[in-house]
């Protein structure tokens, strides 16, 4: 007698009612319930479709198997493990994608790595999870993600375009799982990679250019030349800060043309990738940087000049005590006091006399270092 009133629950205004119902028609087993538990599994919450497709299971009819497999394909994990429970209590032996969606729903993640491509789709979806909240299933589950990515990862080479194609997605999130699974994933992505690099798409282009960054090998570098022209700044500045770490010689003239980009990170990452390269050849265009508009270029360009210890640099090193910046002003003079220049004392006499205190003691402190080195006597 208790069956009608419960499947007439199933369309309760009140989800938490609806759920109740689909729970108590599963332990009643009745035949009856079956249809009505189907369309349940069409419920706006998502706790009334888990509850629905963990009903079904106990029911054990295989009229279930259709939209239980539909089921296993939606956004909320309660949902597709219950499903998934479901369905290996209806389907027997689990073969192919069957399987493969299975195992997924069921967060077996192992069983899911000897099935290759087949379970590439239900990981996918996996990374797209939704939040364990009640009230918020549009949220990321950090956790299966994690596991979903991992997994991916030991599949490997089938999981690449996949993943690459993720990179496109809306969600920032979901787009660095993806590119961090390719970065794990390794030799396999570099050539996908480097493809995304000319998507019409500025996320996938920027998203490629970091997990190329990262892959660091020999292969990306002119790919990571030809980023330097990108619409995106972002992957400009990106493709420049690799290039410096990379040290490969055959990133110095486009760098030096990067000290003209439009965009200032770029430019300043352009600038500390040429001081990375150690190059001789980049100490003139170097000195031509001291000329930016930006301060903190023209800082980083001090720096750099300093560091390289090349005699060309010390008459623009001078000149720089003039910048209108006291940040630039004070590089130079820190970077001064290390010269072995006979010119550098009468200009650091007179940066005492600079309008900024910092600059002021900062060129007091290099004279009295300079003063000693001079008093040592010579061995």
């Amino acid at each position: 007698q208790a069956v009608e009133p419960l499947m007439a629950a199933l369309k309760d205004e009140n989800g938490d009612v609806r759920a109740a119902a689909a729970g108590a028609l599963g332990v009643l087993k009745d035949a009856r319930a079956v249809e009505p538990l189907m369309a349940a599994l069409k419920d706006k919450d998502w706790w009334v479709r888990r509850d629905a497709a963990a009903a079904l299971g106990l029911l054990q009819d295989v009229r279930a198997v259709e939209p239980l497999m539909a089921l296993l394909k939606e956004g909320n994990s309660y949902v597709r493990q219950a499903s998934a429970e479901a369905l290996r209590v209806l389907v027997g032996e689990l073969t192919g994608e069957t399987a493969a969606w299975v195992w997924a729903g069921l967060q077996r993640w192992d069983e899911c790595i000897p099935l290759g491509s087949a379970a590439v789709a239900p990981l996918l979806l996996a990374l797209k999870d939704e939040k364990d909240g009640d009230d918020d299933e549009n949220g990321e589950n950090s956790e299966v993600r994690q596991a979903a990515v991992e997994t991916l990862v030991k599949i490997g080479a089938p999981a690449v375009e996949p993943l690459t194609g993720m990179l496109k997605d809306e969600n920032k999130d979901l787009r660095q799982a993806a590119a961090g699974a390719l970065v794990k994933i390794g030799a396999p992505s570099v050539e996908p990679l480097i493809r995304a690099l000319k998507d019409e798409n500025n996320h996938v282009r920027l998203a490629a250019v970091k997990a190329l960054s990262e892959l660091r090998r020999p292969q990306v570098v002119e790919p990571l030349i030809a980023a330097l022209n990108d619409k995106s700044a972002a992957a400009r500045k990106t493709a420049a800060k690799t290039l410096g770490d990379l040290k490969d010689a055959r990133a110095l003239d486009p760098l030096i043309a990067a000290l003209k980009d439009k965009n200032k990170s770029v430019r300043l990452a352009a600038v500390r990738a040429l001081i990375e390269l150690k190059d001789a050849r980049a100490v003139e265009p170097l000195i031509a940087a001291l000329k930016d508009k930006d301060y903190d270029v023209r800082k980083a360009v001090v720096r750099g000049l300093g560091a390289s210890k090349d005699a060309r640099a010390v008459e623009p090193l001078l000149l720089a005590l003039k910048d209108e910046d006291n940040e630039v002003r004070l590089a130079a003079v820190k970077v001064l006091a290390e010269s072995k220049d006979a010119r550098v004392i009468e200009h650091l006499v007179a940066a005492k006399k600079d309008k900024d205190w910092e600059v002021r003691q900062a060129a007091a402190s290099a004279l009295k270092i300079l003063d000693k080195l001079a008093s040592k006597p010579k061995p």
